[in-house]
């Protein structure tokens, strides 16, 4: 089991155009949101330890990766869990301007017990505990 960092994420030309010094500037910005955690900004407020403002999701969708894809087109700021947009933060895609925070949430794998001692089964397991790590 491993922790879950989540942050706001946006393009660098959305933070060109809408810059954002403090917390207090996410009230003015284009807040997107996705269907499968809707209290995934309150969460975040709480984690930094800020009071929730009262912000509205501008556009929300149906997953994660249809939310993050119109972040990286510039639609707005999106809440993301960090290993979820790694990949686009490091190749500059995407930048998240308060960083990532320790959310409420983890991430566990579960194997069904007849299946734990299946050679393949193990070997899956074992890549996918290396790539979690990785992930922190």
């Amino acid at each position: 089991m491993i922790g879950e960092e989540i942050g706001p994420v946006c393009s660098p030309e959305y933070l060109l155009r809408n810059p954002m010094k403090s917390t207090s500037d996410l009230k003015s910005s284009r807040i997107l949101g996705t269907a499968t955690r809707k209290g995934a900004w309150e969460e975040w407020f709480l984690a930094v330890g800020d009071k929730i403002p009262e912000i509205q999701i501008a556009e929300e969708y149906e997953h994660f990766y249809l939310m993050l894809q119109a972040a990286t087109f510039g639609a707005g700021v999106a809440m993301a869990p960090h290993y979820l947009v790694q990949r686009e933060v490091n190749a500059g895609h995407l930048v998240a301007p308060f960083g990532f925070a320790p959310g409420p949430h983890r991430l566990q794998l579960w194997i069904a017990h007849h299946l734990r001692q299946n050679p393949g089964v193990k070997t899956l397991a074992g890549w996918i505990e290396a790539k979690m790590v990785e992930a922190v």
